[in-house]
């Protein structure tokens, strides 16, 4: 088994045929108050995004995988590595699994998955995210996954619901 290959999922770079995929997901607005999006991505946006894709994670800052099933390769969530350090060996991790995949463990999968590689290959030497406080089903997850809360950004976010805090949770991978 590699890197990036799971029991159940395989996580690999974007090809041009996941744009209508990638597009559905970044489009789930359910998620945009909890990440910060205030604005829809057009399939225009994800298809140059694809197309001018930059393999080395330093260069680029980022690295974005798509999560597909073993076997079929159905597409089941994406995950990120953002704000990359080459200095500090550090990122921020995000993970998003399309809500017909929910609840299967994807989520766990993928993060274990891109920590084996942010550790073995990128020599990274912790991991962070940005969780909403509303965002109760990210908290639990990376908390299961060891990750320990490290800060709170008070009142961070803004929602048609009032003002939420921001937990910023880390993992140490060495």
């Amino acid at each position: 088994m590699s890197f990036l290959q799971g029991e159940n999922i395989t996580l690999r770079a974007l090809e041009p045929d996941d744009a209508v995929a990638v597009w559905r997901m970044e489009c789930d607005s359910d998620q945009w108050l909890l990440n910060g999006i205030s604005a829809p991505y057009s399939l225009q946006n994800i298809m140059a995004y694809i197309a001018g894709y930059d393999a080395d994670p330093y260069r680029a800052g980022q690295i974005r995988l798509m999560a597909v099933t073993n076997g079929d390769e159905e597409p089941v969530g994406m995950i990120d590595l953002y704000e990359m350090s080459a200095v500090n060996h550090t990122a921020y991790t995000g993970v998003y699994v399309s809500p017909e995949y929910r609840r299967r463990g994807f989520a766990v999968e993928m993060l274990q998955l891109i920590e084996n590689y942010g550790k073995a290959v990128l020599k990274l030497r912790s991991l962070a995210a940005r969780v909403s406080s509303a965002n109760i089903a990210s908290l639990n997850l990376f908390e299961g996954a060891g990750y320990r809360l490290c800060g709170t950004l008070k009142d961070w976010l803004l929602t048609p619901d009032g003002q939420n805090d921001m937990s910023v949770m880390q993992k140490i991978l060495l």
